[in-house]
């Protein structure tokens, strides 16, 4: 589910601000918190939200104060589901590998005994 809104901001408090993760950031950071090392926080913060599929970047050379890119990166999350895919399959395979085997295993044990 995607909440976080793609756009720049000035720093981790703004990120925070404009996007109501107010009691998520106290969660992760302790109320009180500072704005340091932005870029990040805010990877942290998305992170610990589940919203681990967005880019954040330091925009250099900018005349604004507006300079922590954040964006949702859709590449990433279709790369995460093509992993989970693979992961499911092989599971699958192997689970149909391990029965040939035992099948195999219960008949050879069945002519030994024979």
């Amino acid at each position: 589910m995607k909440i976080i809104e793609d756009r720049r901001y000035i720093n981790t408090k703004d990120f925070v601000n404009e996007n109501g993760l107010e009691d998520m950031a106290d969660g992760l950071f302790g109320e009180g918190w500072e704005s340091e090392d932005d870029c990040y926080q805010i990877e942290e913060l998305l992170v610990y939200c589940g919203e681990e599929f967005y880019d954040v970047k330091f925009v250099d050379g900018l005349k604004s104060d507006y300079d922590i890119e954040v964006s949702y990166n859709s590449y990433s999350k279709e790369s995460h589901n093509l992993n989970q895919a693979l992961v499911i399959a092989k599971r699958v395979m192997n689970s149909k590998q391990l029965a040939e085997f035992h099948n195999e295993i219960v008949s050879r044990n069945i002519e030994l005994n024979n």
